[in-house]
């Protein structure tokens, strides 16, 4: 049995790219990350990586070659208005990531715009799976969390740069992370755990999920 490995890819790397090919070669490789399906497709086709693709951190996972969803979690479309309205009123940028595109207030190549007067009409349409927010004024960007935990305990920051302008937070469901997509798919594929290597962040969470399971026998 040829040995699976997930990879967190985040960043286009051109280091990484060559040794996951050199990987694919001989292993199943499985690429998870924050970029939406369609971009993790054509990701996945380019390096000859596995048809699985753990996508908007693991809130939308498939097998793009069967079309088979693994897991399919958007994100309630009243509280994502009720949030665009909140980032709105203070001159806070969004970016919302949905199957196939980027909606965002922000007007450049790399995203759908969506302004104020669209948005409603856009999370009626589009499910979204994660935000992005960023911002200058970090007095205010440290608020999020607070009202994160108060107003909509389903979201959580799954990233997040308070160092660097502009500060930004990446925001996923509670229920939703790549080590789930994990087990998801190695079910599927009836992996043990002794045939998995996960490299990358997520490694240290998979431990960690590992070690209360093995407490919990």
């Amino acid at each position: 049995m040829k040995k699976l490995f997930f990879i967190d890819y985040d960043t286009v790397n051109k280091d990484l790219d060559e040794l996951i090919k050199k990987t694919t070669e001989d292993n199943y490789v499985i690429l998870m990350s924050n970029y939406n399906a369609k971009f993790c497709e054509i990701l996945s086709k380019n390096l000859n990586t596995a048809p699985y693709i753990i996508c908007n951190n693991g809130s939308y996972t498939k097998n793009y070659l069967t079309n088979e969803i693994l897991i399919d979690s958007p994100l309630d479309k009243d509280m994502l208005k009720e949030l665009v309205k909140y980032f709105v009123s203070h001159d806070i940028n969004y970016y919302l990531n949905g199957k196939d595109h980027v909606f965002s207030n922000i007007k450049n190549n790399l995203f759908v715009n969506a302004s104020e007067d669209t948005i409603d009409k856009t999370i009626d349409n589009y499910p979204i799976y994660q935000i992005m927010i960023d911002s200058d004024n970090k007095n205010r960007m440290l608020t999020i969390p607070n009202i994160l935990e108060e107003k909509y305990p389903t979201l959580k920051i799954n990233e997040k740069d308070l160092t660097n302008k502009p500060y930004y937070y990446i925001i996923n469901g509670t229920g939703t992370s790549r080590v789930n997509a994990i087990y998801e798919i190695i079910d599927k594929l009836k992996y043990q755990k002794e045939n998995i290597t996960i490299i990358g962040p997520t490694s240290k969470d998979f431990k960690l999920v590992d070690e209360i399971n093995d407490n919990i026998k």
